[in-house]
């Protein structure tokens, strides 16, 4: 009797490791796209319309030749400086805002 039962007991543990490993490989086959987890999701469509009424420059302004006459280390001090003094309504952490900045794009990155 208790060879039937080992050999029963075996034969259902090699069974049941089959179905267990289809079972998983047809989970990972599966896909989800995006609508199923955000059915409702805010459409964007018109971010991406090139409108020339919405440009506030108007359709002559050169974004080159402005962007050329940009004083970059000024720029780049003015920054520095902004980063490096702390607030008394949002202290810095040692001293920087560098970490947070490091988090907010971290997160905005998705």
């Amino acid at each position: 009797m208790l060879k039937k039962t080992i050999h029963l007991i075996t034969a259902l543990a090699v069974t049941l490791t089959a179905l267990g490993s289809a079972s998983s490989m047809a989970a990972e086959g599966m896909s989800v796209n995006n609508q199923f987890w955000w059915p409702d999701k805010l459409s964007i469509e018109q971010l991406r319309v090139q409108d020339p009424a919405s440009n506030p420059y108007g359709a002559d302004f050169n974004y080159a030749a402005e962007f050329s006459k940009v004083d970059l280390k000024a720029l780049k001090s003015d920054i520095e400086k902004v980063i490096k003094t702390s607030q008394d309504w949002w202290p810095a952490d040692w001293g920087t805002y560098g970490g947070l900045m490091i988090r907010l794009a971290w997160h905005t990155s998705g």
